[in-house]
């Protein structure tokens, strides 16, 4: 397993990130993350940059050093594992087969946007239309030309309607309900979302669709097994 694990974080939130860091290192992994203020002490061997700046322009910056036959993974400072762990999210990725995909946001304690994001608990994966451009994600490494770099986008909004027009090209994306993650901050914070929904409204325009949500579908899936009981054994309610 070859990947690239970039990051943007800020000291507050750095135990957190070295979480996710730690577990893309015991991998093999080439970590490269930005400091927003000043590096962590957990986390300045894998600190390549220091300094303000806007989301997509920081982990561009990383992705430039990023070895050119790894797979990439995003993730932002307070993502932390609820199911499962990076090693198994990247396992499901690859059996897949997605070019771009994530786990799932677990119902509880966990800040997310939208419900489709949310784990589905009787699936173990599923084919979809969207990936959101946070808090986690993974691009394979034979598909990172169709999505990275990162338009200069400050935090983003609307990088998924990009990706959904290579959905439309024939580009598959996922969602891992094996592996679930929470999103630890609420959303919105630190920075201004006016220009953000302006470019947002744009995009979908654009499109001529109204909302994101309108490109948020499953197009197939993986369900659980059955648990049959066993011979001689009976259930209690």
């Amino acid at each position: 397993m070859s990947l690239s694990l970039l990051g943007v974080y800020n000291r507050r939130k750095s135990a957190v990130m070295a979480g996710v860091a730690r577990q893309a290192a015991a991998l093999g992994g080439t970590v490269l993350l930005w400091a927003l203020d000043e590096p962590a002490p957990e986390l300045a061997r894998w600190t390549v940059g220091v300094g303000k700046g806007a989301r997509c322009e920081l982990l561009n910056r990383l992705y430039e050093n990023a070895p050119a036959e790894d797979d990439i993974v995003v993730s932002d400072h307070d993502v932390a594992f609820a199911r499962g762990d990076l090693a198994r999210f990247l396992e499901r990725f690859h059996e897949g087969g997605w070019d771009l995909a994530q786990p799932a946001q677990s119902w509880r304690g966990s800040y997310a946007s939208y419900r489709f994001s949310r784990r589905r608990p009787w699936l173990v994966s599923r084919d979809t239309t969207f990936v959101e451009v946070g808090p986690l994600f993974a691009v394979a490494a034979r598909s990172r030309n169709l999505f990275l770099p990162f338009p200069d986008w400050g935090m983003g909004w609307g990088v998924e309607l990009l990706w959904w027009d290579r959905v439309c090209e024939g580009a598959r994306l996922g969602m891992v309900d094996d592996v679930t993650i929470r999103h630890l901050s609420p959303l919105f914070q630190n920075y201004q979302r006016g220009d953000e929904q302006a470019r947002l409204e744009e995009q979908l325009a654009h499109r001529g669709l109204h909302d994101i949500r309108q490109i948020q579908q499953t197009v197939a899936s993986v369900r659980r097994p059955l648990l049959i009981p066993r011979p001689g054994r009976t259930s209690t309610k």
